[in-house]
C-alpha cells in the first residue's frame, strides 16, 4: 500500500475493528444493558463499579458543572439519578471512546490536547445554546445532554484516522496548514468524499451506540435533514465553527466560516447571544478539563 491512499483504502481501514482502539468491556456492558430497555440500578451500579477507570469517569461527569452540580458526586447510585439513564449511556462510551483516542498511539500531527479541547469545548458549547433555546425537555431526537456527548465525539473521525492512516493525516494536516482551511475541507478536497460517511463502518467495528453515527454525520450537513430534524444538528455545527473560530479548533490555524450568522438566525438567536453563550460554554469546557 502507497503513502497516499484512497478513499476506499481509507473505508477498509476504518471498517476493521483490528485497525481500531478497542473499547474495554465496562462501558460496552452497561451501553448495551441500558441499550435493552434495563433499568435496574442496582446492576447498573454493579457493571460502573466494576471497571474503576469507568467509575472515575462517571463520578467525574456528574459532579460536573454540566449537570449544575454545587458539590461533588460521591456514588455511582446518586451518578445514575443525577443523569439519567440515557445520558449516563452516552457520556460514559463518549468518554471511553475520547480517551481510546487521546491515549493511543499516533506518528503524526496528531494533537491529542488539542483533541479533547475540541471536543469539550463544541460539546459545552452545544449544550449551552440548546437548554438557552429549547430548554430543558426539548420534543427533539437528542435532549442538551446527548448533545454535549455529540460535540466531544464530533471530531472522532480525525482521532481514528490518525490511529489507522498516520500518514493519510498528516497529508490533510498539511493541505490544511497550506490552505488555510480545515481537516473536513482537505479531506473532501483530495477524495471527494465527506471522511463523516465512512462513520457507519468505524462506529460498527467499534461496538458504538448508533447515535454516535448520526451525530457525525449530521453535524457534517444540517441542511441533508427535514427542518425540524435538523436542529440538533444545526447547534452541533454552529457549535463547532464557534469553537474554531476562537482558537479552539483541531488545528492550530483557527477557521472562521461565514455561515454563523446564518445558523443562529435559524435557531432564532443573534449573534451576539450566541458569542455570550459560547463563552459559558467554554468556561464550563475549561473546568470540566480541570476536574478531569
Amino acid at each position: 500500500m502507497s503513502d497516499l491512499l484512497s478513499y476506499d483504502e481509507i473505508s477498509h481501514l476504518l471498517g476493521c475493528s483490528e485497525n481500531l482502539p478497542e473499547v474495554p468491556s465496562g462501558p460496552l456492558r452497561l451501553s448495551s444493558y441500558l441499550e435493552a430497555g434495563e433499568s435496574d440500578t442496582r446492576e447498573i451500579e454493579k457493571i460502573i463499579l466494576s471497571d474503576p477507570a469507568l467509575t472515575a469517569g462517571v463520578l467525574r461527569a456528574a459532579s460536573s458543572s454540566l449537570f449544575g452540580r454545587q458539590r461533588p458526586v460521591t456514588t455511582a447510585r446518586e451518578a445514575i439519578m443525577v443523569m439519567g439513564l440515557r445520558t449516563l449511556r452516552s457520556i460514559s462510551m463518549a468518554m471511553y471512546t475520547h480517551a481510546l483516542v487521546c491515549q493511543s498511539r499516533h506518528q503524526s500531527h496528531f494533537d491529542p490536547e488539542r483533541f479533547a479541547r475540541n471536543g469539550n469545548s463544541v460539546g459545552s458549547i452545544a449544550n449551552a445554546i440548546f437548554k438557552e433555546t429549547f430548554g430543558l425537555t426539548p420534543t427533539y431526537r437528542w435532549n442538551a445532554d446527548e448533545l454535549y456527548v455529540g460535540g466531544v465525539l464530533h471530531n472522532v473521525m480525525f482521532g481514528l484516522l490518525s490511529y489507522a492512516a498516520p500518514q493519510e493525516f498528516n497529508r490533510l494536516f498539511e493541505l490544511g496548514k497550506e490552505e488555510g482551511c480545515d481537516l473536513r475541507t482537505a479531506f473532501e478536497a483530495i477524495h471527494e468524499h465527506s471522511l463523516a460517511e465512512l462513520a457507519p463502518r468505524a462506529v460498527k467495528a467499534m461496538c458504538l451506540p448508533e447515535m454516535f453515527d448520526s451525530m457525525i454525520q449530521g453535524i457534517e450537513s444540517p441542511s441533508s435533514y427535514p427542518d425540524e430534524e435538523s436542529v440538533p444538528y444545526r447547534v452541533l455545527r454552529l457549535s463547532m465553527l464557534l469553537a474554531d473560530g476562537s482558537g479552539n479548533g483541531l488545528t492550530p490555524w483557527p477557521n472562521l466560516a461565514e455561515e454563523t450568522g446564518e445558523l443562529a438566525a435559524s435557531l432564532g438567536l443573534s449573534v451576539e447571544r450566541v458569542e455570550e453563550l459560547a463563552e459559558i460554554g467554554q468556561t464550563r469546557a475549561t473546568e470540566f478539563a480541570r476536574a478531569a
